[in-house]
């Protein structure tokens, strides 16, 4: 991990906390609600164009954005490990699908899974220290940046239910 300012309190999670929200925001049983495999299951190939307006993301661009999250925190925990991200991009954080085929869809569901296990791996492996870190520039621990990506599940997830909905197909 880059080093940065390490400190320990109570605002930082430990890892096995952070993977069970994580699990749960992304695999369920959520508290909040429906987890984004969830809500994933039940969108049919044909809708993931679905938009709520203008300029908004698409339901695929939603995934592959929550899963884009997964690859900047995971390499920002494990900077030796850098890869470029397998899919290109419309901005800094808006991947864009390869296409709108069913066949697309369902790859971009397996590079989040892996992404999701490589998270979770990651977490695994981490020392309290490198989760109570806190990178230059940042305000927020790695384990409190690891604990956002699960709110950013149930942001994300929660975009893709109402996009899903107000396109009249659920």
């Amino acid at each position: 991990m880059a080093k940065g300012t390490s400190r320990r309190n109570d605002d930082t999670p430990g890892a096995a906390v952070l993977i069970r929200i994580l699990t749960d925001s992304y695999q369920g049983p959520a508290w909040h609600g429906a987890s984004v495999r969830f809500i994933v299951r039940g969108i049919e190939p044909a809708q993931t164009g679905a938009r709520l307006g203008r300029g908004r993301p698409s339901i695929h661009e939603q995934l592959l954005h929550i899963c884009y999250a997964r690859h900047r925190v995971l390499f920002r925990l494990r900077p030796e490990s850098r890869i470029p991200f397998p899919r290109k991009m419309r901005n800094s954080w808006w991947p864009i699908p390869a296409d709108a085929s069913p066949e697309s869809w369902k790859s971009d569901i397996e590079l989040l899974d892996d992404y999701q296990k490589l998270l979770l791996a990651a977490i695994a492996e981490a020392t309290q220290k490198e989760l109570d870190e806190i990178r230059p520039g940042a305000r927020h621990s790695m384990g409190q940046e690891l604990l956002g990506v699960a709110l950013h599940d149930a942001y994300h997830s929660a975009q893709i239910r109402l996009t899903q909905l107000a396109s009249g197909k659920a």
